[in-house]
């Protein structure tokens, strides 16, 4: 639960960021100061991970994003589908410690949250695929 708090707050800093180009760390105060709920440290830790790695490897996972997405162009994709999928590519990459599954649940799980069922059906293609081709399935 605290990781999942952690993405959505992630989510909502880097949508900001995509929209408005915020300094990523202000972008992560404004989600914060919008949580309904208290967020405990661990939570606002990975977050703050999420949020500082994707940012540093955005080209990176934009190139992979544009690999594994054969008829879709990034600029087509919703900000949000986009931003799903550079936070599950990051864990997929980055994270040794969280299996593949993991992320890639939590990315379709945010998809049906916050965009759509279709949404969450490309995102979870998308990530497996990435999984595969990275060797973490």
């Amino acid at each position: 639960m605290l990781r999942r708090k952690g993405r959505e707050l992630a989510l909502q800093a880097l949508f900001q960021i995509d929209l408005t180009r915020e300094e990523p760390f202000r972008a992560l105060s404004a989600a914060l100061g919008t949580a309904e709920e208290r967020v405990e440290d661990k939570s606002l830790e990975f977050a703050r991970l999420l949020v500082g790695g994707v940012v540093q490897e955005k080209k990176r996972l934009d190139r992979l994003i544009r690999s594994l997405s054969h008829s879709w162009r990034l600029g087509r994709m919703g900000r949000i589908d986009r931003n799903i999928l550079r936070l599950g590519l990051y864990e997929l990459m980055s994270l040794p410690d969280i299996p593949a599954a993991a992320s890639i649940n939590e990315a379709v799980e945010l998809a049906k949250k916050y965009s759509s069922e279709e949404a969450a059906r490309f995102i979870n293609g998308l990530l497996d695929r990435a999984a595969k081709d990275l060797g973490k399935k």
